[in-house]
């Protein structure tokens, strides 16, 4: 008799635990549906979203979309800085020297520089157009990455919460949809504002140093080496009378062209880097940090 008292005091224990256990469970579902349906709320409602994501995401958006137009103005001037530039060099392509007895062509020289001017061309119209690229995503991205990607994930989420028989997949596919909004949501702010502290840090006195190299270069590139308005017989002999003036004006002329060159694959470094490569490169870093932290399927 002792023993059936003890089996029954257990047996009412062990149900008590249960209906304990099944409390608390009971409370922590209703606890993470009231987080998850206020983040469903957050995401999809306007004023919600105004007030919690956008609020908390604002400083980074400003910073971002101040990069991106300063770095668009940044690129357009130098676009129009390096069609001048071509303007100017294809003028001065076709120039030949005709000292007494012989004609120089000096115009050679130029045909590097408007290769490099041709390739800077385009790589410079191709980080405009990332640039916009990149404005039009921000856009779409502040759009879609809450109200589309982390509203369904928390909805998923709900559905895990309470579905017990499908729980895990559920909870799985919720999490990395709520991951996935996150990402698109900040992938250009992040990669604005890393590139504006890249940029800011390394890359900007450069482009400063390259862009007035360029002017100089381009202002000066004809000087004293294309006669002036005196162009009879006796003008050129006193012009170029002396080979060795000649030779030195035309070194100076091919030493100008080259220090073209020079500012024309700094800037192209410059800005394929921070334009294409350095918003491909954390894409990429991005990416696999989303694969990283995101639950993964049993």
């Amino acid at each position: 008799m002792a023993e059936d008292k003890f089996d029954v005091i257990k047996a009412i224990e062990a149900a008590d635990n249960r209906v304990a256990a099944d409390r608390r469970a009971f409370a922590i579902r209703i606890a993470l549906s009231i987080v998850v349906l206020a983040l469903l709320i957050a995401s999809r409602w306007g004023a919600a979203r105004e007030q919690s994501f956008e609020a908390l995401f604002a400083p980074l958006d400003k910073q971002a979309e101040e990069y991106l137009e300063r770095t668009l103005t940044k690129t357009a001037f130098t676009y129009a800085g390096v069609r001048a530039t071509h303007a100017i060099v294809s003028m001065f392509k076709g120039t030949q020297l005709h000292p007494p007895f012989v004609t120089l062509s000096v115009g050679e020289a130029l045909s590097p520089v408007l290769d490099v001017i041709e390739k800077l061309s385009d790589a410079l119209a191709l980080a405009i157009v990332s640039l916009g690229a990149q404005r039009i995503l921000m856009e779409v991205g502040s759009q879609i990455g809450l109200s589309i990607f982390v509203s369904v994930g928390a909805i998923i989420l709900l559905f895990a919460i309470w579905i017990v028989k499908f729980q895990k997949p559920l909870a799985y596919w919720g999490a990395r949809l709520l991951a996935l909004g996150l990402v698109v949501r900040l992938i250009i702010p992040l990669t604005a504002f890393g590139a504006s502290m890249i940029a800011e840090r390394f890359l900007q006195a450069k482009y400063e140093e390259s862009i007035a190299d360029m002017e100089f270069q381009r202002s000066s590139l004809g000087e004293n080496i294309l006669p002036g308005e005196e162009t009879g017989f006796m003008e050129k002999i006193k012009n170029w009378a002396s080979m060795e003036a000649l030779s030195t004006k035309v070194d100076a002329f091919k030493e100008r062209a080259n220090a073209l060159v020079k500012s024309f694959i700094t800037l192209f470094s410059l800005f394929v880097f921070e334009t294409i490569i350095f918003p491909i490169i954390s894409l990429w870093l991005l990416t696999r940090l989303f694969f990283a932290f995101t639950p993964r399927k049993d």
